[in-house]
């Protein structure tokens, strides 16, 4: 029978492995480092609803990893 990798077992392994191998953090400096980047490509955008909302976006996945 083939091993499926999805197994609840190999599921906390691999939690464990993304944890214990700083995948996490790492996750987040990225997340931090590409939301500057998006936030400083609208610096040059008049305000709009439309400004608004893609920061709004912005924020909303920062909020999501504290």
């Amino acid at each position: 029978m083939p091993i499926t990798i999805l197994q609840p077992n190999n599921v906390k392994k691999i939690n464990a492995f993304i944890i214990e191998s700083g995948g996490v953090e790492h996750t987040q400096r990225k997340l931090q480092e590409i939301s500057k980047k998006a936030r400083e490509s609208l610096v040059g955008f008049h305000d709009s609803d439309i400004k608004q909302i893609l920061l709004g976006f912005i924020e909303f996945n920062l909020e999501r990893i504290n």
